[in-house]
Formats: C-alpha cells, sequence, structure tokens
C-alpha cells in the first residue's frame, strides 16, 4: 500500500463482488448443469441403441427408456423454463438493488442512520457525522456536501477511516520521534541538574541541618534546662521576698487578735463577778432582815 494514497488497501478489503459478475457465474453454474444433463442423456441413448441384440432384458430396458424419454425431456424443458423465470426475477431484482445501492443522497451532520436508506446499512453502532469528525478538514466539508450512494458508502469511510489511520500514526510517530530527540533530552538534562545539586548541594545542607539538630538538642538538654532553673530560683527568691514584707504585719495581727480575746474573756469574767457579789449581797441582806425579824 502507498502512503500517497492510503484508502486503496482498506478499498481493495472492503470491495465486495459485483451483482453482474455473480448473475453471470450463476449462469455459467446452470448452463454448466443443463449441459451434463444432456450428455448423460445422449450417453443413456447411444448405449442403449448399441445393446440392441444382446437379449430381451436389455429390449425391454430399451423400450423402457425409451417410453420414459419424452417425460424427461417434458420436465428438462420445464426445468429450463424455471430456471429462465427465476434467472429474469433475480435479474429484475439485482437490477432494482443496482439502481437503489447507485442511488446518491445529500447527507449532512443532522442525517442520522434511521432517517436515511444510505445510511441504514451503517447499523447504530456508528454515524455519519462521525465518520466526518475523522476526515481533514478540506475534506470534510466535501463530504457533507456531495451525495453519495450506498455502493460508495462503505469505500467513502473505508477511505475516512484509511486516512484518519495513517493520519494518526504519522502524529504518534512524530510525537515518538519529539520524545525522543528532544524530550528524552530535556529529562536526561534535568536528572543531571538534580542528581548534581543532589550530590553537591543537598548533601552539604542535610549534613548542616544534622550538625544543627545536634546543637539544638544539647542546648535543649543542657542550656534550657540551666535557664528554666535559674527562672525557678528566681521566683522563689521573689516569692520569699514578699513573705518576708509582710511578716511582721501578721505578727501583729495575730498579736492584737490574741491579745483582744484575752480582753473580752477578762471583761467577761469581771462582769460575771460583779454580777455574784451584787446577787451575794442581796441574798446576805434579805437574810439579816429575816433573822433579825424572827421569819
Amino acid at each position: 500500500m502507498r502512503l500517497g494514497d492510503p484508502g486503496t488497501g482498506l478499498r481493495s478489503l472492503f470491495k465486495g463482488p459485483r451483482i453482474d459478475s455473480v448473475l453471470k457465474s450463476g449462469v455459467s453454474k446452470v448452463s454448466e448443469l443443463l449441459w451434463k444433463k444432456e450428455s448423460e442423456a445422449e450417453d443413456s441413448d447411444s448405449s442403449t441403441s448399441s445393446s440392441d441384440g444382446t437379449d430381451i432384458e436389455d429390449r425391454g430396458r430399451r423400450k423402457q427408456a425409451k417410453s420414459l424419454s419424452p417425460s424427461a425431456s417434458i420436465r428438462g424443458r420445464r426445468e429450463v423454463a424455471r430456471v429462465k423465470a427465476l434467472m429474469l426475477s433475480s435479474g429484475v431484482m439485482a437490477m432494482n438493488i443496482s439502481r437503489r445501492a447507485h442511488q446518491a443522497q445529500m447527507l449532512n451532520v443532522m442525517t442520522t442512520n434511521e432517517s436515511s436508506d444510505v445510511l441504514s446499512a451503517l447499523g447504530n453502532r456508528v454515524s455519519w457525522p462521525e465518520i466526518t469528525q475523522l476526515a481533514p478538514v478540506d475534506q470534510r466539508q466535501e463530504l457533507l456536501s456531495k451525495p453519495i450512494s450506498e455502493a460508495d458508502l462503505f469505500p467513502v469511510a473505508a477511505r475516512v477511516l484509511g486516512t484518519a489511520i495513517q493520519t494518526s500514526r504519522q502524529r504518534w510517530e512524530s510525537a515518538a520521534e519529539s520524545f525522543r530527540h528532544r524530550t528524552r533530552s530535556d529529562v536526561n538534562g534535568q536528572i543531571e541538574h538534580l542528581r548534581t545539586r543532589l550530590q553537591l548541594d543537598l548533601s552539604a545542607m542535610t549534613r548542616a541541618a544534622a550538625e544543627e539538630a545536634d546543637e539544638v538538642s544539647e542546648d535543649l538538654v543542657d542550656g534550657q534546662r540551666r535557664k528554666v532553673k535559674a527562672v525557678v530560683d528566681v521566683i522563689d527568691k521573689l516569692s520569699r521576698r514578699r513573705r518576708r514584707r509582710f511578716r511582721w504585719a501578721r505578727r501583729a495581727g495575730w498579736l492584737a487578735l490574741e491579745w483582744a480575746l484575752v480582753g473580752f474573756m477578762w471583761y467577761v469574767w469581771l462582769v460575771v463577778m460583779i454580777a455574784r457579789v451584787f446577787l451575794g449581797v442581796g441574798k446576805g441582806f434579805v437574810r439579816g432582815v429575816r433573822w433579825l425579824l424572827w421569819l
């Protein structure tokens, strides 16, 4: 298959036998069958005529064959007439089929497979707009504006599909060539650059980060613990100073409270004692009066 004509090989694959060739082969086969029947009948007649003087049985068979030959010839003529009628009807049907197959029809983007007699041969799996989308841009308008017959539908579809496959293959080959010569070299350069940076810059940065992490861990273990301990000591010292300032005030307050309680208790005792003295004096006065009066 030549690259200049991408639809030649696919056209030969999708191309079917023509109707006139099928009819010619059918007529030749029928004529061959009739010729064989006539040759067999002539052979049987010649064999019967040559064996007339043999015996009575052969004569009986010859007479029987002669008696049957008119009916066989009549039957053969009827068969020939029937075959001729069938051939004529087949020819008429073939002409109608050929006329319908070569009848062109305009197809556009809105034409569906069910609404068109030409596209009904495609079935329901693929539509004419899908086929035209696969065609090149310069041929797409021609496919939509040119009438197409049912006989030319499959060759045109095969040519469009072949062109689309060829275009896709060329695009894939160009993409593969571009990847092999340009993209792969760029990717290899980027990989080498990343490898160099990883070996030189990132390795040094990793070692510096590891050393810095070690220093930070040592500082957390030793220096920060000491700083925290110093802060705790300062807080304790300040709290002790604050308590020391209010120590004398607390002591004076507790002492005043203590003496107030003692004074209140002495006051209560004094009141009780005075009450008992007055009560005892009154009882003594009453008893003296009763004693004087002999009560």
